[in-house]
């Protein structure tokens, strides 16, 4: 009887064995996933912080963008004033000359009236 339960003892110790390794496996297996997991996280972490930054980038360059649009449209608005005030001073220097050279047309007659009055009275 005693032999018995030294070799039930011993098959219990044996099996308590197999239980003690099982569970150091799974232990070990639990440490490399949660290691494994940790690596993920960190690289999600990562790529999150670079997101963040390209979308931070973007934005800037699409205010910068739009400000050099605005900035774009207000020179074009000026340059649009100042043909219109060069067509309009154009205008005015047309109407101008076109008084002058009127003016210069009657001087014109009025000296070859008087050259001719002066051929009249040689």
């Amino acid at each position: 009887e005693l032999s018995a339960s030294e070799t039930k003892l011993s098959d219990l110790k044996e099996e308590l064995e197999k239980e003690r390794n099982a569970v150091s496996a799974e232990k070990t297996a639990l440490e490399t996933l949660k290691s494994e997991l940790e690596r993920q996280q960190k690289q999600i972490e990562a790529k999150a912080e670079e997101l963040s930054s390209t979308e931070r980038k973007l934005q800037e360059r699409e205010q910068t963008l739009e400000d050099d649009l605005e900035h774009g449209h207000h020179e074009l608005d000026e340059k649009r004033q100042e043909l219109a005030s060069d067509r309009k001073q154009f205008e005015l220097d047309s109407e101008d000359l076109k008084e002058a050279k009127e003016s210069l047309a009657k001087e014109k007659e009025e000296l070859q009236k008087e050259r001719e009055a002066l051929e009249v009275e040689k």
